[in-house]
């Protein structure tokens, strides 16, 4: 900062007085003692809190080129789990954090807290089971792998009470894509009796046009307003245009995820959106209504 000019005459008759040998009375100028500087006190790292496990890295490593532990088919796993719970396991330890490559074919896909996940029917298996795989990524590859293509996954194993993959890639899809259907399709199947052979209880691809929609947005601004950093459950029923008196309609079920979630509570009256999910029809309850259970908002 640039000094005024009385304070510049200030600081020169200051040092003029200090100069010695003007003033016969000053005392002899006295050599300054060059200071030791203090070094910083020492830093003692905390110790580490046995209850608390550290946050691992984040990975960078694309498994899809990492030679796997383990390739198995879903049937395997379910052996190896049904083994482990025989032995006193809640998880087959072996295959935890180990590198797994799995192969089967997809019957449902979700987005949820933990990530898109992917549902493998497990071969030969009335029951339904089969392995749950969370893909590494949060965005929906719908464009690349659906229901009921068989697509094979590389992922790491993991579980403490159930078994699943996590951080997973996709290596190879087979198999057919499912149908693309309109309101207008459906109606058609029904009208020439070739609904249920056609579409009944398989996923698909439907668009359509948003009649009415109702969900719980306003609480979900509510709660994100409060605390946007917890996941919070969105609930979409959605109805779509359609001729005659066959109703469709959807229910859209998912945790807030950005962007998805977002995405959810944009909807409204007009929109032409897309979905997938299973083709459902029950005669007893709604004998008017086609529903898509386990639905999923596929944003371009």
């Amino acid at each position: 900062m640039k000094a005024s000019s009385s304070t510049t005459c200030l600081l020169a008759c200051l040092v003029t007085v200090c100069l010695p040998g003007c003033d016969p009375q000053a005392a002899p100028p006295v050599n300054p003692v060059p200071s030791t500087p203090t070094p910083p006190p020492a830093v003692v790292p905390a110790a580490a809190d046995p209850q608390v496990a550290p946050t691992p890295p984040a990975s960078t490593e694309s498994l899809a080129d990492v030679k796997p532990d383990f390739v198995l088919t879903t049937q395997e796993i379910r052996q190896k789990v049904k083994a482990a719970d025989q032995a006193g396991q809640a998880v087959p330890e072996e295959l935890i954090g180990k590198v797994i490559e799995v192969k089967g074919p997809l019957n449902i896909m979700e987005l949820n807290e933990l990530g898109v996940k992917y549902h493998l029917h497990s071969e030969g298996d009335a029951g339904g089971s089969g392995t749950s795989v969370y893909l590494k990524e949060m965005k929906l590859p719908w464009k690349q792998a659906l229901p009921p293509q068989i697509v094979t996954f590389r992922g790491r194993g993991n579980g403490i009470i159930i078994f699943d993959i996590r951080g997973a890639e996709i290596v190879k899809v087979e198999g057919k894509r499912c149908a693309e259907l309109t309101a207008d399709i459906l109606a058609k199947s029904k009208a020439d009796e070739t609904f249920e052979e056609k579409y009944k209880e398989k996923f698909c691809i439907f668009e359509g046009v948003v009649a009415e929609v109702k969900d719980n947005r306003e609480v979900i601004a509510a709660e994100l307003k409060e605390n946007s950093k917890d996941m919070h459950s969105m609930d979409s029923v959605v109805t779509f245009e359609a001729p005659g008196e066959i109703k469709f309609a959807t229910i859209l079920s998912a945790s807030y995820v950005k962007g998805y979630g977002d995405a959810l509570m944009a909807i409204k009256k007009g929109d032409k959106i897309k979905i997938g999910g299973t083709v459902y029809e029950d005669k007893l309850v709604a004998p008017n209504q086609i529903t898509l259970k386990y639905a999923t908002l596929l944003i371009e």
